[in-house]
């Protein structure tokens, strides 16, 4: 399966960074790839993981209005980055999953610590701030790129960045949207669940984005990573799965009723 990340802009970066089974190229429109980081801020100890899942954000978009639920495993490189990680970096590491479509009426794919019920905006949210995490993405987006040199297409890897000026260092992109995020964090330690939204902003202009949380059917989608595999699903509601089993419970009686009778 062939990717290209999505980048307006070209930045140059220290190189020490290794990938693994991938290659990369510049992409437009809305053909940019979910990418999912691990990655840790300790000071003097930054490194990260990033994986491009090989699923675009308008791919994943059509999946959510059948239902589709995603896997993705860690790989070989995941596994020998982390094993080199002192105690220290393997307690601090974060974890996030994200896309963006930076054309026209631009739109962000993120995971979220908290839910905003009934709220699909935020006055301080405005429209240049999430803007401007775009080109933030871009940055990494052009960094994880240049890590393969003379390739123009790829299949699906990931990217070690073995410090914070390394090609594809994922921590830019941290809990805050490198300061752009004015509410909620779209990073958790691993272990803890995550809910995804999507949020809108216009080209120009200052305006409020708009939010929304991503569901199927009133069954909002979870992110969750349990330090081998991603899963991203719609979780039925509490009420939905309650009445659910008290269903199963009565068909159960039934069943044992006529077993009687």
């Amino acid at each position: 399966m062939n990717f290209k990340f999505k980048a307006l802009v070209l930045a140059t970066a220290l190189s020490a960074s290794f990938s693994m089974n991938a290659s990369a190229d510049l992409a437009t429109g809305s053909s940019g790839e979910l990418v999912f980081t691990v990655y840790t801020l300790l000071d003097g100890k930054e490194t990260s993981w990033a994986l491009d899942t090989g699923v675009t954000l308008s791919t994943f978009n059509a999946g959510v209005t059948t239902g589709s639920a995603y896997s993705f495993s860690t790989d070989a490189n995941y596994s020998t980055w982390y094993a080199g990680l002192d105690a220290g970096q393997q307690s601090s590491l974060q974890w996030n999953l994200l896309s963006v479509d930076t054309v026209g009426t631009q739109n962000y794919l993120t995971t979220m610590t908290s839910t905003i019920n009934g709220v699909t905006s935020n006055a301080a949210q405005t429209n240049d701030l999430t803007r401007t995490f775009g080109t933030a993405y871009n940055g990494f987006a052009s960094g994880f790129n240049s890590a393969f040199a003379g390739s123009s297409t790829a299949d699906n890897g990931s990217v070690v960045a073995a410090s914070k000026t390394s090609n594809g260092y994922a921590g830019t992109l941290n809990g805050n949207w490198a300061g752009n995020l004015k509410f909620g964090n779209a990073s958790a330690d691993i272990g803890t669940d995550l809910n995804l939204y999507n949020i809108q902003a216009s080209a120009t202009g200052t305006a409020t984005s708009v939010w929304s949380q991503i569901a199927n059917s009133g069954n909002a989608y979870k992110a969750s990573f349990d330090g081998a595999t991603l899963q991203v699903a719609a979780v039925p509601e509490a009420e939905t799965s309650a009445m659910l089993l008290a269903g199963i419970g009565l068909i159960g009686a039934i069943v044992r009723r006529r077993k009687l009778v």
